[in-house]
């Protein structure tokens, strides 16, 4: 049985067809729009492709013990947000059509991530667990709150755009 919600499971659907966009060779990258349209579950990312998994990936900044039931979820930046210093980090644009403004929040997505190591911090979702019973999955681990670092929702954009942009 699964415990994917539906409307989670129908974002990973659409991240699946652009996957299939890929095919149509005849028709020029820079033709090709990624449109992300998201009620609130951009948090959620599949690092291997994988967009029908069961168990998409998050990372959190809450302790495991006492473990809270927003960890990795939407609300997990009210934990600790790393998009609330300027002073150091390209926050996430505001707009949708500034490609130059979101490519440069991109690229500093990924060199935060590999400053802070942030690849290790990412866990399995498990819905019912995390969500229904307040339990951090068997591979949880708390990702330390620094500024230079990424969170689940800028490595969730992150993902869809690598998604859309490698070949």
């Amino acid at each position: 049985m699964s415990f994917l919600s539906t409307r989670c499971r129908n974002f990973l659907k659409r991240m699946e067809c652009v996957n299939h966009s890929n095919e149509h060779t005849d028709i020029s990258a820079d033709r090709k729009y990624l449109i992300l349209i998201s009620d609130g579950f951009t948090y959620l990312y599949s690092k291997d492709g994988n967009w029908s998994s069961e168990n998409p990936f998050s990372r959190s900044y809450c302790p495991a013990d006492p473990y809270n039931a927003v960890a990795g979820g939407f609300w997990d930046d009210s934990i600790f947000e790393p998009n609330n210093h300027p002073d150091v980090n390209v926050t996430r644009p505001q707009t949708t059509s500034d490609v130059t403004a979101w490519q440069t929040y991109f690229d500093d997505v990924e060199e935060r991530n590999a400053e802070s190591n942030g690849d290790v911090y990412d866990y399995h979702i498990d819905y019912v667990k995390n969500f229904n019973l307040g339990q951090p999955s068997a591979d949880y681990k708390q990702q330390p709150s620094v500024k230079r670092s990424a969170n689940n929702r800028d490595m969730a954009f992150y993902y869809a755009n690598r998604t859309w942009q490698d070949p």
